[in-house]
């Protein structure tokens, strides 16, 4: 679990350029050759694959991706300058519920094309993200308004809290493990035979690796 930050610049809206939230982040791409490729540049050659079902049953959610100036753009624009006039205090709850779903679509939304950490131009579509954003963060920020680099590395530390915000799984639930090498293989059969685990859960991770 990270704080990430996330660019909104492209939206337009007053006083939402930039916005962190918590989040969890996977993507969609193993089996697809000409977007894994790209992806290992930016994120390495290593990843482990964990099963579409798993993910469901954890709240695990598609990203949306944006594309500025389309209809669906300009009406959330319009509705977060609808949602910004809005006195919290006086507000009826089912307005702040507007409010609060407006923040949870940022939360989930990406633009089709922007820059990358490399200053790069980059399609984020082609990753296919999905995320793990929790509802329940029991006194942390759900989000972080034009966060500095200060403030994003303590709430980083204090977010970091496994019993409370990882998404556990179990052997089961891993679908696939992707290393680089025929001589990474070797090396992740001695790590996964020095595992706390049962032979047969062993033996069925064996059969997980593969060659990405």
């Amino acid at each position: 679990m990270n704080y990430v930050r996330e660019d909104f610049s492209y939206l337009g809206i007053p006083g939402i350029s930039s916005v962190a939230f918590p989040m969890l982040c996977f993507c969609d791409i193993l089996e697809e050759r000409a977007r894994l490729q790209p992806h290992e540049v930016n994120y390495g050659k290593f990843s482990i694959g964990l099963k579409k079902t798993w993910g469901r049953d954890k709240g695990v959610q598609p990203v949306h991706y944006l594309m500025s100036g389309s209809p669906f753009v300009k009406d959330l624009q319009s509705a977060f300058g609808i949602a910004l006039q809005l006195d919290e205090s006086d507000s009826p709850s089912g307005e702040r519920g507007v409010s609060d779903f407006l923040v949870t679509t940022l939360a989930y939304a990406k633009p089709v094309w922007g820059l990358n950490d490399k200053g790069e131009n980059y399609c984020f579509e082609d990753e296919c993200e999905w995320r793990y954003v929790p509802s329940n963060l029991d006194g942390i920020p759900p989000f972080i308004p034009e966060p500095t680099d200060g403030m994003l590395e303590n709430y980083r530390k204090t977010i970091w809290r496994p019993e409370t915000f990882l998404l556990p799984f179990s052997y089961e639930d891993v679908d696939s493990i992707m290393v680089p090498t025929d001589e990474d293989i070797k090396r992740f059969i001695a790590i996964i035979n020095a595992l706390d685990a049962t032979d047969d859960e062993k033996d069925m991770l064996k059969t997980k690796l593969r060659r990405s």
